[in-house]
């Protein structure tokens, strides 16, 4: 049984803005000392913390092998009983690569967010953070990297 395509999506845009409010408590916390003052400087570090820790997290807390049995490529590609493979030395650059993703998508959404006037709303951070994660696994649902990743990652 796989997971309708939009369903992964959602799950995955609350799972971007639950890391997002750890990350960002966690500089609140600290009062930010040593870290970027600016909104610019700040709005692009967190975009990438975010994506770095989404899959990073994801590894630790074995989430990519709940994706490789339920996941609508996965059950596709792979079938059933699988798990994720990775180590140090792929979970590192992948991660990295999954930061840089949402600092595109997010400063795309952040510099529309803007003219729109939705900066002005409480909560339009965690909605660009949502936004993001949920463009992010389309966009690689439907250029079949995730294809890719359960044959290759999932054994």
């Amino acid at each position: 049984m796989s997971i309708p395509v939009w369903t992964e999506c959602v799950l995955v845009g609350l799972y971007s803005v639950i890391i997002f409010i750890v990350i960002d408590c966690f500089f609140s916390f600290v009062k930010r000392r040593n870290f970027p003052h600016n909104r610019e400087e700040y709005g692009g570090t967190i975009l990438f913390l975010t994506g770095f820790f989404k899959h990073f997290m994801g590894w630790i807390f074995s989430l990519q092998s709940l994706y490789c049995n339920y996941g609508n490529a996965c059950v596709r590609t792979t079938g059933d009983d699988k798990i994720y493979w990775a180590d140090e030395t792929f979970i590192i650059p992948e991660s990295i690569l999954e930061g840089v993703l949402y600092v595109t998508v997010g400063w795309l959404l952040f510099s529309l967010s803007f003219p729109l006037g939705i900066n002005k709303l409480f909560w339009w951070k965690w909605t660009i953070l949502f936004v993001s994660g949920v463009i992010i696994h389309f966009l690689a649902e439907w250029m079949g990297i995730h294809g890719l990743y359960c044959k290759y990652k999932c054994i």
